[in-house]
């Protein structure tokens, strides 16, 4: 019989997504990870020198047709791959903005956008998932078929607890969910801005700056847009209620964000994967393939 693989709640709505004609863009996507189970048994670890090798890019909007203004929760899903292949078929990185209304109001503030995945533990009632980020490791990890999540929610050595366990990690369900995004300065944002005006995307001289703001705490997950369709910063964070992108439309940002293994949080099992992921991109979005075969 064949066994299917677990799919997470982002890369099922993905599935009807494949390659399109254009999905070109900018961008870069490293850090470190840590895959227990990654090729023939062997692990994956990668001190600081993962990188995604992104050059494929595409965008969706999704329109919610809801009558009341107030329920209403148009989204956007991006992706950054290192082929043009199906999402089950390349190395990718899926970003989902979950309200583009209040993805709009935080942008004309200048405010960053915390990731989280409430899927992770239905139970924790106080996650509020704004943005999803998910890393598949299809082609370079063929023997780990789950996401690594973006989360600011920590994993502990178990070892520390139970000298009999090893090194199993664990996710900490015990302690507070930290912030996952920090209180941005005037001046961080100006530093910020100044990053994103600078049009070459490609280039990755900026990581270590983007780090340095984004990346405070132990588990940052956080995600600063530098362009949103026609959106202006420090604009009027009213009448956005049913703000949508359209294609064509450009968006851009930048990133860092812990990442885990899904399943240990889902399971609470021994995490198989974890690690920190700082990323830069900007592209328009461009229609995908209205359907895709399931692998």
């Amino acid at each position: 019989m064949r066994r299917m693989a677990y799919l997470s709640p982002l890369l099922a709505s993905l599935l009807w997504l494949a390659a399109c004609p254009a999905g070109r863009g900018e961008g870069w996507v490293v850090g470190s990870l840590w895959v227990e189970n990654c090729r023939e048994g062997e692990p994956l670890v990668r001190n600081d020198d993962y990188d995604l090798g992104a050059d494929f890019y595409a965008g969706d909007p999704l329109y919610d047709s809801t009558d009341s203004d107030s329920q209403r929760q148009n989204r956007l899903l991006l992706r950054m791959q290192e082929t043009s292949n199906s999402v089950m078929e390349s190395n990718s990185l899926l970003l989902e903005l979950q309200d583009l209304q209040r993805a709009a109001q935080y942008f004309v503030r200048g405010d960053p956008l915390p990731i989280s995945d409430d899927s992770l533990d239905p139970t924790l009632t106080e996650i509020d998932t704004l943005v999803r980020l998910q890393l598949q490791l299809f082609t370079v990890c063929p023997q780990n078929r789950a996401a690594l999540t973006g989360t600011a929610r920590p994993l502990v050595d178990r070892s520390m607890l139970d000298p009999s366990a090893s090194s199993c990690l664990l996710p900490d369900k015990t302690a507070p969910i930290p912030p996952a995004c920090p209180t941005l300065s005037d001046a961080q944002r100006t530093e910020l801005d100044t990053i994103c005006a600078d049009l070459d995307y490609d280039d990755r001289e900026a990581r270590t700056r983007i780090e340095a703001i984004l990346g405070q705490g132990e588990t940052p997950a956080c995600l600063y847009l530098c362009e949103l369709g026609n959106l202006k910063r420090g604009g009027s964070s009213e009448g956005l209620e049913d703000y949508r992108l359209d294609y064509n439309e450009t968006i851009a940002g930048v990133f860092v964000s812990h990442v885990a293994d899904a399943r240990s949080y889902r399971l609470g099992s021994c995490a198989g994967a974890e690690g920190t992921l700082t990323g830069r991109f900007r592209f328009n979005l461009v229609r995908s393939r209205a359907a895709q075969p399931f692998p």
